[in-house]
């Protein structure tokens, strides 16, 4: 008989998290009985996926108030089912997984996709969060993170057992990444990517952790020096209108283009010149390794956490760049003041200034970009979904 192995997550919407689980998903369901379990309501997905939805409500912002619903519900599959291992993603999922498994046979295993210190820094929200991970989260049997110093983050900030915890990094589909790159770019953005222009491109979601004001201030000012580049920014989130806001602001309707959340972002990345990062925290950024796989030298602030241990990983994990790194895979530059500016014409900060002499080096010199390019088409292989399924099972002590 399969063993089984159920996942838990928030929701399907796309994300990094979701990213990892539907991969890991794909690769463990041919040996094990898999099976997605989501706390907001699924629809519009492949029907391959065995998924169970534990509420129809669809707005994340009311997912907190049905905690106690969601642990009911949850814990009847788990007596029905009896699951070997329950592996849970983000941290409202991490609790009702906690709650749900008490007094059961089934292995709870949770996992942390952020530097958590980060997240909850402040407000009622965070404290709430903070005490609640604190409190609970050393009642689960393993806890994965996604980074080495997530998992340092853990131990000194949440006082969670350093003995519970171990690190897969994410999984990297990249025979599917570089397949998708090569797809033909849809005529209405055929323009932007006709070779007239050095093109910069970033993919995430548009919030405040991917600091997408800073990016766009320094690039008004890199446009001052550098007429023909232009910058491709792929995402959706409730930032949206707001980028749009400082893109008419700075004048850059021309120059900067929102594409919005998009099925296949690895095409636009590939005909790219510099994939450039600016976040001021992140778990394990997925859009950093694949923008690796599409073959772009990158540039990335050191933040935490992931991009330090993706493009140095030979380095210390808790140090960050003071300077400008031209480090083993990719340039790496100090991160952006968390508080964003709120008056887009001041002048550039200290580590804006760095951020934007790192892409003028990248776009001055073929030879390093060339380098780059190669050299982190050479460190993706290291996150190759076979090899991190294996780590992963490895982990959560499944045969």
């Amino acid at each position: 008989m399969k063993k089984k192995i159920f996942f838990l997550i928030n929701s399907l919407e796309i994300g990094g998290s979701e990213r990892v689980i539907l991969e890991l998903y794909n690769r463990l369901s041919n040996k094990y009985d898999v099976k997605l379990i989501t706390l907001k309501n699924v629809t519009n997905y492949d029907s391959k996926i065995k998924t169970i939805s534990l509420s129809k409500v669809t707005k994340t912002s009311r997912m907190l108030v049905h905690i106690s619903s969601y642990v009911k519900k949850l814990k009847k599959i788990i007596t029905e089912e009896k699951p070997d291992v329950l592996v849970s993603f983000l941290e409202l999922s991490n609790l009702v997984n906690i709650f749900a498994c008490k007094n059961t046979k089934t292995k709870c295993v949770i996992s942390v996709r952020s530097t958590l210190s980060e997240v909850y820094d402040r407000g009622i929200y965070g404290k709430t969060f903070t005490y609640l991970i604190k409190k609970f989260y050393p009642k689960a049997d393993i806890i994965i993170t996604n980074s080495k110093y997530s998992k340092i983050d853990l131990v000194k900030s949440f006082n969670i057992p350093e003995k519970k915890i171990s690190t897969v990094y994410n999984p990297l589909n990249i025979e599917n990444v570089q397949k998708s790159s090569i797809e033909k770019i849809e005529r209405k953005y055929a323009s932007i990517f006709d070779g007239k222009s050095k093109i910069l491109i970033t993919v995430g979601r548009l919030i405040d952790a991917k600091a997408h004001p800073n990016l766009l201030r320094v690039f008004y000012n890199l446009k001052k020096e550098v007429k023909n580049v232009k910058l491709v920014i792929v995402g959706d989130g409730p930032w949206m209108q707001k980028l749009k806001d400082i893109i008419k602001e700075l004048e850059l309707e021309s120059d900067v283009f929102l594409l919005g959340s998009q099925k296949n972002p690895y095409k636009y990345v590939k005909k790219s010149d510099i994939f450039v990062y600016s976040s001021v925290y992140e778990g394990f950024p997925n859009a950093l390794i694949e923008g690796m796989a599409c073959g772009v030298p990158v540039i990335s602030t050191d933040c935490r956490s992931g991009p330090r241990e993706i493009l140095a990983p030979e380095t210390n994990v808790l140090t960050q760049a003071k300077k400008l790194e031209f480090v083993k895979y990719g340039l790496l530059s100090p991160v952006f003041k968390k508080e964003l500016n709120t008056d887009i014409h001041a002048s550039l900060s200290k580590e804006e200034e760095i951020f934007m002499s790192g892409i003028k080096t990248l776009l001055n010199s073929k030879k390093l970009s060339k380098s780059y390019a190669i050299k982190g088409e050479l460190r993706i292989k290291d996150f190759n979904s076979e090899n991190m399924a294996k780590n992963f099972l490895k982990t959560i002590k499944v045969n």
